[in-house]
């Protein structure tokens, strides 16, 4: 018989971790290697039942924080939250029940409900149901020092009934004392327990993703350090967590309340600075409540965890026979850390050299690319001129000629140091963590291992030619006046023979360039051709910012097209209301010259009936009616006829 599990939110931070540690774990294959005595423990006679080893894995069944969202890995059956008649016909088919309430004050309220209703059934349903509820340190945040004389005397497992909430987490700590309560005095048919855990970390983050996103993203100078830097803030990896609890199912539990913390006793100094220094801009400083707002990242519930400060020691998790994935904690742990948040988003690192002669389009490319990609693009003349301008203002400060004798020297000595300089840039951590894209010359190309390398291909007359073309403006600012640009192109096509172009240094290390023709191609086509070479961007979307600015360009576009299309239909009918105005002007023509041929034809056919008319008819009628004017009988039409017949002429 299958041994289900309930998992609320599968679909979440914790939900997934769970997922996956239960699918893949055969049923009791923790309880190998106990003695007897402490399969005996009071624990299993109050309800905490203990698996036995069988082969069979537990299976999973949950609900989503989102119906659209994608169903993990491992989840057997999907129940609908919504539907509470239903969510509990489910659970109550579980053998097991693990609710994260951590960062919910929604899913506490659902968990109470929930182990309230089981224990109310109680008499309704045999064997045993053991009911894990994940919760928070945040449920100790405002509970006073165990002793007000020593500042570091930690608090412990059994001190959970003075624990004071947070005032954002007080459904939580109501939840934690329901479900404590749930548990007793059943008989030992309904096993509760309640884990307190520190800030999950790992797992591509979830608390602490704000400030990872903000590390690998570059995009400030310096992390956030959020409330007092001294704060202790207790953190546990996700996956011990997810163990801990398989491990309460288990039946290892040694006590109802348990706080799951790892080792760490980090400050979140510790912490952001070392996410800074091995991940992002390489130093972090203190910030206020209302900057920390600013970030769309960083909610309500995740500032109050990250500004937290409790000195705890863990007890009876620390003695569970797993191995930990970090016990020492988030500090010894980051490299570690920082490979499963990069590989659970899909952020890993692309470098990419572009080479070619003047003029071929690098800084365009190279332009586009680095949007594209969200790349740092480093080129031969702009490390030299920071490193040259550097030099400078250290030399301002100093008074010694010699030391502006070395800045001579360093101005003289371009093509010489600019490996060097290139290499300094490289190790710098962002360039190593983050990717890079390089558009320079050969000399700094011997310091780089690229992952990709496009060669631009043009001829020299059809790189004049682009050249002609330039505006002066544009030609001084490129370099690529017409003396200039002879001179760099005289000079890369003799650096860049057969056998001395730094195409066969990456040859050599079976990195082989593309050839893109420059010419045939425009900047656009050469970045489609990048891309299908490297791939789509490994890396986070658009910002709120940017994404606002492409809406609104995205709007304007739109107008644009509106407005273009408003002015073809007024151009479509006024040119379809003149089609129609010549039409029916021709047609009208034509009906009027129908009609005119028509009566030149009756005319024409009228004419012989005209003439007799008028010679042997009209005469004697118009005499007719002038008699009988002049007479004006009684009966005129009667005296007119009397008249035609004696005066009717005769027709030969």
């Amino acid at each position: 018989m299958a041994v289900k599990v309930f998992v609320n939110h599968v679909d979440l931070y914790t939900g997934v971790a769970l997922t996956q540690l239960l699918s893949e774990s055969v049923v009791g294959a923790t309880v190998e290697g106990l003695d007897e005595d402490e399969e005996e423990e009071d624990l299993q006679s109050e309800g905490a039942a203990r698996s036995e080893k069988t082969e069979e894995k537990y299976t999973v069944i949950g609900t989503l924080s989102n119906p659209e969202a994608t169903i993990p890995k491992g989840v057997e059956t999907i129940v609908q939250a919504a539907d509470r008649a239903a969510l509990l016909d489910a659970i109550m088919d579980c053998q097991y029940i693990i609710y994260d309430i951590s960062k919910s004050a929604e899913q506490a309220e659902e968990a109470g409900y929930i182990v309230s209703k089981i224990h109310e059934q109680l008499d309704n349903w045999e064997g045993q149901k053991t009911f894990v509820c994940l919760s928070t340190i945040m449920t100790w945040a405002n509970t006073k020092p165990i002793d007000p004389e020593d500042d570091e005397a930690p608090f412990q497992e059994g001190d959970y009934r003075k624990r004071r909430a947070h005032k954002n987490f007080k459904a939580h700590i109501d939840t934690e004392k329901l479900v404590t309560k749930c548990g007793k005095k059943t008989r030992g048919k309904l096993g509760t327990f309640v884990v307190a855990s520190g800030l999950p970390y790992g797992m591509g983050e979830d608390t602490f993703h704000p400030l990872f996103r903000m590390a690998w993203e570059l995009k400030v100078p310096a992390l956030p350090i959020y409330g007092s830097e001294q704060s202790l803030v207790p953190t546990i990896h996700v996956k011990d967590l997810a163990n801990i609890a398989l491990h309460i199912l288990e039946g290892h539990a040694e006590t109802r309340y348990m706080l799951a913390i790892d080792e760490g006793q980090s400050t979140i100094r510790e912490l952001t600075m070392t996410l800074a220094t091995r991940l992002g801009p390489g130093t972090a400083v203190a910030v206020t409540a209302e900057e920390a707002f600013l970030e769309e990242d960083v909610t309500q519930v995740e500032f109050d965890m990250l500004t937290v400060n409790l000195r705890m020691e863990p007890a009876s998790v620390a003695d569970m026979p797993f191995e930990w994935v970090s016990r020492e904690g988030f500090v010894e742990n980051i490299d570690t850390t920082i490979t499963e948040y990069k590989k659970k988003r899909n952020l890993t690192p692309v470098k990419m050299c572009v080479l070619g002669p003047p003029a071929c389009g690098k800084t365009a490319l190279a332009r586009m690319l680095s949007d594209m990609y969200k790349l740092p693009r480093i080129g031969a003349d702009t490390v030299v001129q920071d490193t040259i301008e550097e030099l400078k203002r250290s030399a301002a400060r100093l008074e010694s000629a010699e030391e502006d004798a070395d800045m001579e020297q360093v101005q003289c000595s371009r093509c010489r140091t600019l490996s060097l300089l290139v290499v300094v840039v490289m190790v710098v951590a962002w360039c190593g963590v983050h990717g890079v894209y390089v558009c320079a010359n050969k000399a700094a190309q011997a310091c780089l291992h690229a992952g990709f390398v496009f060669a631009l291909d043009a001829e020299d007359e059809q790189l004049k030619e682009r050249v002609r073309h330039l505006q002066q403006e544009e030609a001084e600012a490129l370099q690529a006046t017409e003396t200039e640009f002879l001179e760099r192109l005289s000079a890369y096509r003799a650096a860049n023979t057969e056998d001395t172009t730094v195409l066969n240094f990456f040859d050599f290390h079976e990195i082989h360039p593309k050839h893109l023709d420059a010419i045939a191609n425009t900047t656009e086509d050469l970045a489609k051709a990048v891309r299908a070479t490297v791939g789509a961007p490994h890396n986070y979307g658009p910002t709120k910012e940017e994404r606002e600015e492409m809406e609104r360009l995205a709007a304007e576009i739109k107008a644009q097209e509106v407005a273009r299309a408003a002015r073809e239909q007024a151009e479509k009918e006024t040119i379809e209301e003149a089609k129609r105005k010549g039409a029916q002007a021709m047609w009208e023509a034509k009906v009027q010259e129908i009609k005119k041929q028509q009566q030149e034809a009756l005319d024409e056919a009228a004419l012989p009936l005209r003439t007799f008319l008028m010679r042997h008819v009209m005469p004697t009628l118009t005499e007719g009616l002038l008699d009988v004017c002049k007479a004006k009988p009684d009966d005129p039409v009667d005296y007119l006829a009397e008249f035609l017949f004696r005066n009717n002429p005769q027709i030969d």
